[in-house]
């Protein structure tokens, strides 16, 4: 009896497989933030005096604070709240 040969595949790759030379951009990920009414109202004036949007600049600048807070820039006494 002659041997069987293997099915064909129609959906493998016909070119071949690269290596990813730069890695995937790490995905936002969206968390709600509450601030007061009249903070919300400072970040929309300067959003639009920049004219971007509201989630950007709150972005921009949490991403700032971030990079200061890391810096040693941002000092802080810690209780049941951050106070700057």
């Amino acid at each position: 009896m002659a041997a069987k040969k293997p099915a064909l595949n129609i959906f493998a790759r016909t070119e071949p497989a690269t290596k990813a030379t730069t890695p995937e951009p790490e995905k936002a990920e969206s968390w709600g933030v509450s601030l007061q009414s009249s903070e919300w109202g400072e970040i929309e004036k300067i959003a639009a005096e920049l004219n971007m949007k509201r989630g950007a600049l709150a972005a921009t600048l949490l991403r700032y604070a971030l990079k200061e807070y890391k810096a040693g820039k941002i000092k802080t006494k810690t209780s049941k709240t951050l106070d700057l």
